[in-house]
């Protein structure tokens, strides 16, 4: 292999059998790592393998229990996100953190305001954002509010964040999770010329095809520990998941389905600004999938049917009963369950056991005279935890202790013990790695074969043509088309959502 700057610089990140626990789990198990100045280094492996573990521990959020940790030639010798700041490592999360209430300026060199004789300096403020935004190749007005941003604007203003600063390490989680194809080609773009300059980037992702054309080196973490590091053009896809599972994994293939009688019932229904003269019908043992790029009208339709938003026109029918009220609690009242594309913030209560998560929408079944039969509540929760693989199978562990893939499992265990008749899924396997991302394919087509009428939301066009038996392409808060499965490959379903070009269905 020809000699890059990636494989001939210096460490800037080395770990030394970094070892850490929460209580009796061990999360990390004598990991070593190193991360090259200049290099794009991915970091994969399942969900629980103790990635979000140690990055928790390079950005300085926890102290590993054993191990040392250097960053450039100095020992880390106290855990603190300020201190990790002061080294410049910068950690980007999925979930993104800008403050919608500031401007571009004000979020990009937060916490390290310009003054003039003693107040705010806007002017300059402005002019070193500008430049660092220019260095990006980001036209984005750095006088605007972040709240008036794309997702993927909000990204790089992210990153330069991390640029203002100066970092010398990079670290970016699930970075394209929420990102547009276009925006995540930016993103790739703005990341080489980063490592190019000689920043440190380490790159976390669950998209391995994602990792072919940007990565110099990729490691594999596996149940805590480091399984292994390859440079990526050595490797191939299927080597990765077998160093990830310890196994291969075979193309998902769903079952066929006998779909029944219409559960849901949508016609016409429009919201001003967002979508309009949206009808379909979702039948019994039938999932049915809306698909469209980011901002193409589908994440507010599934919202609009799970009562947190409200629509202008049109009617909704469960049952052939029209429901006049939109809250989530007339829709859970019809049967409806919903499974939110923001786990963390809208679909569980991290601070509660994943017991309590579990049994949230159910709990009157497990209550006497006001009081909780503990016993009966524990026996459904380890009946879920065993049937969806919940792991660890700890009931009385906090929810936030998870991994990304676990806490979506809690949350569908939620309301199948709520015994649901509908299931609304946004975004279902958005952050889970291939594995956990199989598991619940599985489990939804388990779902549907048992009478569950399901509608999928998602802008993962695989995920949309393996797990459902139609297919709906959202365009400007339109119907494009409709397809069977099996009806149009994913290259035309993405043609439909990004051109509206005409094909026969």
């Amino acid at each position: 292999m020809k000699a890059t700057q990636a494989t001939t610089a210096k460490p800037v990140l080395l770990a030394h059998g970094i070892t850490k626990h929460f209580g009796g789990v061990q999360a990390l198990n004598g990991v070593d790592f190193e991360l090259r100045a200049g290099e794009i280094h991915g970091l994969i492996g399942e969900n629980g393998a103790g990635k979000s573990t140690f990055v928790r521990i390079v950005a300085g959020d926890i102290a590993p229990d054993a191990g040392r940790l250097f960053i450039g030639n100095e020992p880390v010798t106290s855990y603190s996100t300020f201190a990790a700041a002061r080294r410049g490592v910068s950690v980007i999360h999925q979930e993104i953190l800008v403050v919608p209430w500031l401007t571009v300026a004000e979020n990009i060199l937060l916490g390290h305001f310009p003054r003039r004789l003693g107040f705010y300096d806007r002017a300059e403020a402005v002019q070193r954002a500008r430049a660092v935004l220019v260095r990006l190749g980001a036209e984005i007005n750095p006088s605007a509010y972040a709240a008036q941003l794309t997702l993927g604007q909000q990204q790089l203003v992210e990153i330069a964040k991390a640029l203002a600063v100066r970092s010398r390490v990079l670290i970016l989680d699930e970075p394209t999770a929420a990102l547009t194809r276009k925006e995540s080609a930016t993103l790739f773009r703005v990341l080489r010329s980063l490592r190019d300059e000689g920043v440190a980037i380490l790159y976390i992702s669950h998209r391995l095809d994602e990792l072919r054309d940007l990565v110099d080196r990729v490691t594999v973490f596996r149940d805590g520990c480091l399984a292994a590091t390859r440079y990526i053009v050595d490797t191939t896809v299927a080597e990765l998941i077998e160093l990830m599972t310890g196994k291969g994994i075979a193309e998902y293939v769903r079952r066929p389905g006998q779909p029944g009688e219409a559960v849901l019932e949508v016609e016409g229904i429009g919201r001003s600004g967002q979508f309009s003269d949206v009808s379909f019908v979702v039948r019994r043992g039938e999932n049915l999938g809306l698909y469209g790029l980011l901002g193409s009208g589908q994440d507010p339709v599934i919202r609009t049917l799970a009562g947190e938003l409200r629509a202008d026109t049109g009617v909704i029918r469960v049952r052939r009963q029209p429901l006049s009220q939109y809250t989530p609690q007339t829709r859970r009242a019809a049967g409806i369950g919903y499974v939110p594309s923001d786990r963390k913030r809208e679909g569980l209560a991290l601070p509660l056991r994943v017991r309590d998560n579990i049994t949230l929408a159910n709990l009157p079944a497990y209550t006497r005279f006001g009081l909780v039969d503990g016993s009966r509540e524990m026996k459904a929760v380890l009946r879920w935890m065993e049937r969806l693989r919940i792991r660890p199978g700890l009931p009385e562990l906090q929810a936030r202790k998870l991994s990304g893939g676990n806490q979506q499992k809690v949350v569908l265990a939620r309301w199948l013990d709520a015994q649901v008749s509908i299931l609304l899924l946004n975004e279902p396997t958005r952050g889970v790695d291939v594995a956990t991302r199989r598991e619940i394919y599985r489990l939804i087509d388990d779902l549907r074969a048992a009478g569950l009428a399901i509608l999928t939301v998602s802008s993962d066009v695989a995920d949309i043509t393996a797990m459902c038996d139609r297919v709906i392409v959202m365009r400007h808060g339109r119907i494009e088309g409709t397809f069977a499965a099996g009806m149009a490959t994913q290259d035309e379903l993405l043609r439909r959502a990004v051109a509206g070009e005409v094909y026969d269905v």
